[in-house]
């Protein structure tokens, strides 16, 4: 038998080998990706690389998953932005970029929380519909605390819930004061964003020495009576560092950063709407 090595590896759709020839390669083998380690909430490009990678973007998958027994199985946490899966396996996008060596997904983003995380890459060269299919790649990233979490009183805020209380803490220690931060609500996952209007903040008792902050929190529906359900994101940044180099004493919208609290960095506001109706005629269907 005679065997030949390509220099270039050939797409699929080109091999038509002769008669009594076999043509083939070793697979994709996966060597590393491109963050070790991520600033909380900054976006980032994720090179995955290798060898045998398919030179289309084509089917190409990857979930980012928190670090744990179950490997590439573990869903993805809402923490992961730009990466969305409709179920545990079946995610999005393809990669911006791809060729035999790598492939890269671009403006990614991990928000931190009230504890360093590891999260494992997980990459799938397509079809990406069961777990076996993913394959983890390189060295786990990591993502610190978060400077500040924050928890409410109640812990489950529903459809009822008009006034609420805060608590806002800086890391373990009081290595950080949180007296001198604000602290605003917006409706969805960006900072970046206006504080919501639905939400008035009154700061309570501060406590120098654990670095807590508390806050009476006054809900308003912004239509109707009920209120706007789904998710909204609690953020903090530093007015002592503004003041400190001169500039207004308020701070900008791009000084803002999401703050944890418990496992999820959102207020979750749940009622009945949010739920499918279970009734004895609620899922019937009528022809004419």
């Amino acid at each position: 038998r005679i065997c030949y090595l390509q220099l270039q590896a050939m797409l699929r759709e080109e091999q038509n080998p002769p008669a009594g020839w076999t043509s083939g390669d070793i697979g994709t083998i996966l060597l590393n990706h491109s963050q070790p380690t991520v600033t909380a909430g900054t976006p980032f490009d994720l090179r995955i690389t290798g060898v045998g990678m398919p030179r289309t973007k084509g089917a190409q998958r990857i979930k980012i998953v928190r670090q744990g027994p179950g490997g590439c199985d573990e869903p993805m946490l809402p923490t992961v932005q730009g990466l969305a899966c409709s179920d545990q396996f079946v995610c999005s996008p393809t990669p911006d970029e791809a060729e035999e060596d790598h492939a890269t997904f671009k403006a990614l983003s991990i928000l931190a929380l009230s504890e360093e995380q590891s999260y494992r890459v997980c990459y799938c060269r397509g079809p990406c519909s069961f777990a076996w299919q993913y394959s983890p790649v390189g060295d786990p990233i990591v993502v610190p605390a978060a400077p500040f979490h924050f928890s409410t009183t109640p812990a489950t805020l529903g459809d009822s819930t008009r006034a609420f209380s805060m608590a806002l803490k800086g890391p373990a220690g009081g290595t950080v004061d949180a007296t001198n931060w604000q602290v605003k609500v917006v409706s969805g996952e960006s900072c970046w964003a206006a504080a919501s209007t639905e939400f008035a903040l009154t700061r309570g008792a501060e406590d120098d020495a654990e670095g807590t902050v508390q806050f009476q929190v006054a809900y308003t529906p912004g239509t109707g009576t009920r209120g706007t359900f789904g998710n909204y994101t609690v953020c903090a940044c530093s007015s002592q560092l503004e003041q400190d180099h001169g500039m207004a004493h308020q701070c900008p919208q791009y000084g803002h950063i999401p703050v944890t609290g418990q496992e999820l960095v959102y207020l979750s506001f749940e009622g009945p709407q949010t739920q499918a109706p279970n009734t004895l005629f609620s899922n019937q269907r009528f022809s004419g």
